[in-house]
C-alpha cells in the first residue's frame, strides 16, 4: 500500500493521507481486514510525525476491527505499535506490557519478529540497555533473514543505542555506522536520522565532543527534514546537553526551549518534563 511506502520513503504526511483515504473507501465494503490495515498504516506514519493521539486513535479502530473479526494478526500488530507509541510517551510499563500481548498474539513469524523488536524498543526507552540488547539483536538478524532492510536499518539503529548504555561505545559507533550506510543505500530517512543520533550519542560517552555535536545537529536536521517532530525535538535534548557540557550555555538553552516548545505542541508530557529538567540545570 503507498501509504507505508510513503513511511519508508520519509513522507509520513502523505502516507496519512493516503491510509485515511484508504480507510474511508474500505469502509464502505466488506474487505474489513483491508481497512484495518489502512487505519494501521495511517497510525505507523502518525507515529513517525510524534502526532501520538491521532496514531492512538486509528490503533482502536485497528483494534476493533481485528477483534470483530477474531483475526490475531490484526491484533498483534495493534498490540506493539500501541507499544511502540507508549513507549514515544514515556510510558514504559505500558509498552512493555503491550509488546509482550503481541508476541501472545504472534501467529507467523514477521508478526513474531515486529512484537519482539519493539519490546526490545520498550526497554531501551526505559534505559534498560542488557534487556533491550538481546532483542534488538535478533530483530536485526531476523530481518536479515527476511531481507527486509528497512527495518534492519531502524532496529540496528536501536540497538547501537543499547549497546551505548551497556558501555559497549566503540562497537554503539559502529554498530550506528552500519545502520546508516543501509538507511542510506535504501533512502530511508527516519531510520537514517535514528542512526546519525546514535552516533552522536555514541561520541559523545567516548568524549568526541565535537563530533558528537555535529553529528547530533546533522540528526536534527533530518528529522525535522521529514517533519519526524517529536524525534527531532529530542535530539535537540542530546545537542543541548552536549552543548552545555562545552561551556556553551546560550545555545543549550535554546536548543532546550525550542525542543519543549515542540513537546507542548505534540502533547508529551514526560518530555516537556525532561526539557525542564535540562532548563533547571543550565541555571
Amino acid at each position: 500500500m503507498l501509504s507505508f511506502a510513503a513511511f519508508w520513503g520519509g513522507r509520513p504526511r502523505d502516507g496519512v493521507a493516503l491510509g485515511e483515504r484508504a480507510a474511508a473507501l474500505l469502509e464502505t465494503t466488506a474487505e474489513r481486514w483491508w481497512e484495518a490495515m489502512a487505519h494501521f498504516y495511517t497510525a505507523f506514519n502518525d507515529g513517525q510525525l510524534g502526532r501520538l493521539a491521532r496514531a492512538r486513535a486509528s490503533l482502536a479502530r485497528l483494534r476493533a476491527i481485528g477483534e470483530a473479526i477474531a483475526d490475531n494478526r490484526l491484533c498483534n500488530y495493534a498490540a506493539w505499535t500501541t507499544g511502540w507509541t507508549e513507549a514515544l510517551e514515556g510510558r514504559q510499563a505500558a509498552a512493555v506490557g503491550s509488546c509482550e500481548r503481541a508476541l501472545e498474539l504472534a501467529t507467523d513469524p514477521v508478526s513474531a519478529a515486529y512484537a519482539a523488536a519493539f519490546l526490545g524498543y520498550a526497554y531501551l526507552e526505559s534505559g534498560d540497555g542488557d534487556r533491550a540488547a538481546p532483542r534488538l539483536a535478533r530483530a536485526v538478524e531476523d530481518y536479515q533473514t527476511f531481507r527486509f532492510r528497512p527495518a534492519e536499518a531502524w532496529f540496528g539503529a536501536l540497538l547501537a543505542d543499547a549497546r551505548r548504555l551497556q558501555g559497549r561505545h566503540d562497537e554503539a559507533a559502529a554498530v550506528a555506522m552500519r545502520a546508516g550506510a543501509v538507511a542510506r543505500d535504501l533512502g530511508f530517512p527516519f531510520a537514517g536520522a535514528l542512526a546519525q543520533r546514535a552516533l552522536g550519542r555514541a561520541l559523545w560517552a567516548r568524549g568526541a565532543k565535537d563530533d558528537a555535536d555535529r553529528m547530533l545537529a546533522e540528526a536534527a536536521q533530518t528529522f525535522h527534514a521529514i517533519e519526524a517532530e517529536l524525534e527531532a525535538a529530542r535530539t535537540l535534548l542530546d545537542h543541548a546537553a552536549v552543548a552545555a557540557a562545552g561551556g556553551d550555555v546560550a545555545r543549550a538553552g535554546a536548543l532546550a526551549r525550542s525542543a519543549r516548545s515542540t513537546f507542548l505542541q505534540l502533547d508529551v508530557p514526560v518530555h516537556v518534563a525532561r526539557a525542564d529538567e535540562t532548563l533547571a540545570r543550565l541555571v
